[in-house]
């Protein structure tokens, strides 16, 4: 079967300032792709349009497999993964892999099912990269995982695509859909320009329920800046980041970006307290939907919790967590936290949550957008827990694309710092 060659697209840029002299930004040059391919087999794509230096990125995916296809000879790898496919015909293995063309003339071979061969001009490093892992995703609409710390001075470039499902219809902006319009079949690519936003939120339209897998891949002409974290601000516990997320801005947050469908291991913050009523922020990532809540918990874990250092999210030993749907859970002792409190405020993607907490109650107040369900000044607890001395804040990304951006410092803080608290950091 003869490859397909797209032809008609645009030149992008995503963005930390560029260094001196200015670079110049990112572009597509062209690319080839496989059609939808029933079955495994010897596939073969050849792209010739691009000149010696440009950036090849090679995409390759299997059927009914659960691992990704084999790297290419000279390749280096940016992402890859698997669907959660629960039998052998809901596994989709992929691989994003890129290399620095020595010639005009690029050949790849791979045993799989589906495939693109792009070249990017202008592109040396790969910057941010995420992945979200989905099962029994949505008919309807499905989230490009979200990439944050993105440079942001025009000269970027993003490629997001997906692995699984029955068809692309549509995807929101900044993405716009690789053409042609056969590459959305099972496996599709997005391109977007990125010149303004740290971090992008979009969703595309699909026609079929099948489980899949999503990536986002950053490219820039120059290494990807780090993010420094602010003086006195504080980290969420890279020594407790478990693999199942993705860190951004300097260790302030983490997304669930690999762990996938109820992951269940919540980030506490390296640093704790045992004295004084402390407020801080979650500003709430994501795209999990049209207006879906948090499937996970943000709160407060008592260090006999974080002692234990598990995958679960028990909500033991006195820790209290606010789950997105409402609920308050939490326990006073080893066994697994219960549901104490339910129709509290409801939670999700882009929300900015307001928590208080006194160690010498062990009460804790929640707030969203400015809104108190408690007032720490002047009302009781939402919930106080009767077990625990020394607290670590806490964020979770229990379903894909869920996580947060701890705020600790009066400067980060979107409402006000009630008068009988101090900010966390």
């Amino acid at each position: 079967m003869m490859p397909l060659l797209f032809s008609t697209l645009f030149s992008g840029g995503a963005g930390a300032a560029p260094p001196d002299p200015p670079k110049t930004p990112v572009s597509f040059v062209d690319g080839v792709a496989l059609s939808n391919m029933a079955a495994n087999g010897v596939q073969t794509l050849t792209l010739n349009t691009h000149q010696p230096g440009d950036m090849i990125v090679a995409v390759t995916a299997n059927r009914e497999l659960n691992a990704p296809p084999a790297l290419l000879d000279g390749y280096t790898e940016a992402v890859s993964g698997v669907s959660l496919g629960t039998s052998a015909s809901g596994w989709r293995g992929f691989r994003v892999q890129t290399k620095l063309a020595t010639s005009a003339s690029e050949t790849i071979s791979w045993t799989g099912a589906y495939g693109f061969l792009i070249a990017l001009r202008g592109a040396r490093n790969v910057g941010r990269v995420a992945r979200t892992l989905w099962a029994a995703a949505f008919a309807s609409n499905w989230a490009v995982p979200q990439l944050y710390d993105l440079d942001t001075s025009g000269v970027g470039f993003l490629l997001s695509g997906l692995l699984g499902g029955e068809g692309v219809i549509s995807v929101t902006a900044p993405y716009h859909l690789l053409t042609p319009s056969s590459t959305a079949r099972r496996f599709a690519g997005f391109l977007a320009e990125n010149a303004l936003e740290r971090g992008v939120h979009a969703r595309f339209g699909a026609s079929g329920t099948w489980n899949a897998t999503f990536w986002s891949v950053e490219f820039l002409p120059f290494p990807p800046a780090e993010v420094a974290l602010p003086p006195g601000a504080w980290r969420l516990d890279p020594s407790r980041t478990q693999a199942g997320y993705a860190a951004w801005r300097g260790g302030m947050t983490v997304v669930n970006s690999v762990g996938g469908i109820d992951y269940q291991g919540f980030v506490p913050t390296e640093k704790s307290f045992s004295s004084g009523r402390r407020y801080w922020e979650v500003e709430c990532a994501g795209e999990y939907g049209a207006n879906a809540n948090y499937n996970g918990y943000m709160g407060v874990a008592s260090g006999e919790q974080v002692a234990q250092s598990g995958a679960g999210n028990a909500i033991q030993f006195g820790s209290i967590g606010w789950r997105g749907n409402g609920d308050i859970w939490s326990s006073d002792s080893s066994a697994t936290g219960t549901r104490k409190l339910l129709s509290r405020p409801t939670f999700g993607k882009g929300a900015v949550l307001m928590i208080a907490f006194d160690p010498a109650t062990r009460g804790l107040w929640i707030g969203k957008d400015g809104v108190w369900a408690n007032h720490p000044d002047t009302d009781a607890p939402t919930y106080a827990s009767s077990a625990g001395s020394v607290w670590y804040p806490f964020v979770q990304g229990r379903d894909p694309n869920e996580g947060g951006t701890l705020r600790s410092l009066a400067t980060q803080f979107s409402f006000p710092v009630p008068a009988s608290c101090s900010p966390l950091g």
